[in-house]
């Protein structure tokens, strides 16, 4: 693991191997090539809204359902109109989302910003789930294609997000129960079977891979309190109602209007299984990562809302007076621009914020460890997000930022401690947590000397070690284990 060395990766973020290749292969650090990648992924998954939507209902409902479903969001917006009113709004701190407070599901638009593996998470389920649902209504050698297509997509999905390939298992295993129960006569060509003889052969080796992984980890798999237990303030009704938003008030009035009638059970039972799952079981190391399947129910939202406002336009407009087409695409205007307010607020926070990734010695400071270190050296740094050693060096760390380390169910606890005694304690304690990771660099930058200030000079006055590089601003410093210690 790259931020927890000595251990084998068993579960991989593979969606952002095309970046390493890419820096690999230009020998340069890119920052901003998540701009670029990540609008790829973004556009493929209107895509696959639309196109399912379009399946569904029709194509003014493929519309709808992308806006709902890459911007539309919850009423977290009434923060920041709250904080303008109060004349303390300000662009780079008024968010919309707090952790672990009453608005605490992340926008959609905020994971397609920068949430890596779950930007192949959304679109791949959703192409999944729509060559599932149309192969599984036809009953001809190109319906059996396209179940077997859905399978191997679900299956590649796996390792790139776990999560979304067990909901496009989940998606499968409801409407295959739904036909079996069924009286209709086709209802015994089990054609959906497909779905499994792709999906599994391929799962299989990661699965075991995985939990063969898990015997060193604490909690990989394993289930704990529901994630409302945690997360859920006032009451379950207003949370979801007021997290969710207008998008989801639209899906729900789209069941009393009927605007997905024949394909109301693939879609409401997708919706409402996606929403009560972490609400009775919580299977991630950090309880947090369950809001996912809220982004998975989010896109049955989406394509329900988007349905509703189709059908509305549909059946109150084409023959309504001049003045009532105004009013009803005015009514939709609102309800769009009012569901992707708090969409607005994550755009405009992330193009004003002026978080910096790194500063000019630590850019400096990476591209020099890429240069002299050896790729498969361990660096000891404090257990924080942005090491330069690391994002930009490529190097391996004692531990990372320890959220990395923790979902995937390490036992984070004693690296954490030996990293604050390397730092706080002597000499002698940084020697033994060196000797015990197997690292040969010790990093002292901005984080290290924040959590410990006298390190710097305790790391100088050390006979075993020795100081390799020291940038030009003085702020970031690299210690190298001399040898034989």
């Amino acid at each position: 693991m790259p931020y927890y060395a000595g251990v084998d990766m068993f579960y991989h973020y593979f969606v952002d191997f095309h970046t390493a290749i890419l820096e690999k292969a230009f020998g340069a650090f890119l920052p901003r090539l998540i701009v670029f990648t990540n609008a790829i992924f973004v556009f493929l998954f209107a895509l696959s809204l639309y196109v399912l939507a379009s399946y569904l209902k029709n194509e003014r409902a493929g519309v709808y359902t992308v806006l709902l479903g890459t911007l539309g969001a919850g009423f977290s917006y009434s923060l920041g109109f709250s904080a303008l009113f109060a004349g303390q709004f300000e662009l780079t701190t008024n968010y919309a989302f707090e952790y672990g407070k009453f608005f605490t599901i992340p926008p959609i638009f905020d994971n397609l910003l920068q949430q890596r593996p779950q930007l192949m998470g959304l679109p791949t389920l959703t192409t999944a789930a729509y060559f599932f649902y149309k192969g599984s209504r036809s009953h001809s050698r190109e319906g059996k294609r396209e179940i077997a297509l859905a399978g191997l997509l679900a299956g590649l999905l796996f390792p790139f997000h776990m999560f979304a390939s067990f909901s496009a298992l989940l998606l499968f295993s409801l409407n295959f129960l739904q036909k079996l129960l069924s009286t209709r006569p086709e209802s015994n060509r089990n054609y959906e079977l497909y779905f499994l003889v792709f999906f599994l052969p391929i799962l299989l080796p990661f699965l075991i891979q995985m939990l063969a992984g898990n015997a060193q980890s604490t909690g990989f798999i394993g289930l704990k309190p529901p994630w409302a237990f945690y997360f859920v303030k006032d009451g379950p009704i207003k949370f979801y109602l007021a997290n969710l938003g207008l998008p989801f008030f639209l899906a729900l009035s789209s069941l009393f209007k009927k605007s997905v009638h024949s394909h109301g059970f693939f879609l409401y039972s997708w919706l409402f299984l996606m929403l009560a799952l972490p609400n009775f079981v919580s299977f991630t190391p950090n309880v947090w990562d369950m809001y996912k399947f809220f982004h998975y129910a989010w896109i049955a939202i989406a394509l329900a809302g988007g349905s509703f406002l189709a059908d509305f336009t549909f059946t109150n407009i084409s023959k309504s007076s001049r003045l009532r087409k105004v009013l009803a695409a005015a009514v939709i205007t609102l309800l769009l621009v009012f569901s992707i307010f708090t969409s607005v607020l994550v755009a405009t926070w992330n193009l004003s914020t002026n978080y910096s990734c790194a500063d000019v010695g630590e850019y400096e400071t990476g591209l020099w460890v890429r240069k002299n270190i050896p790729e498969r050296a361990v660096f000891l740094t404090w257990c924080s997000v942005h090491a330069p050693v690391s994002m930009i060096g490529g190097r391996l760390r004692v531990l990372g930022y320890v959220n990395w380390a923790y979902g995937h169910g390490f036992d984070i606890w004693e690296r954490a401690e030996d990293i604050k005694r390397a730092y706080r304690g002597d000499i002698s304690e940084t020697l033994n947590v060196l000797q015990k990771y197997d690292a040969s660099y010790v990093y002292v930058g901005k984080e290290e000397l924040k959590n410990a200030p006298g390190c710097l000079k305790k790391f100088e006055d050390c006979k075993q070690l020795e100081k390799v590089y020291e940038c030009p601003s003085g702020k970031n410093h690299i210690f190298k284990l001399k040898a034989g210690c």
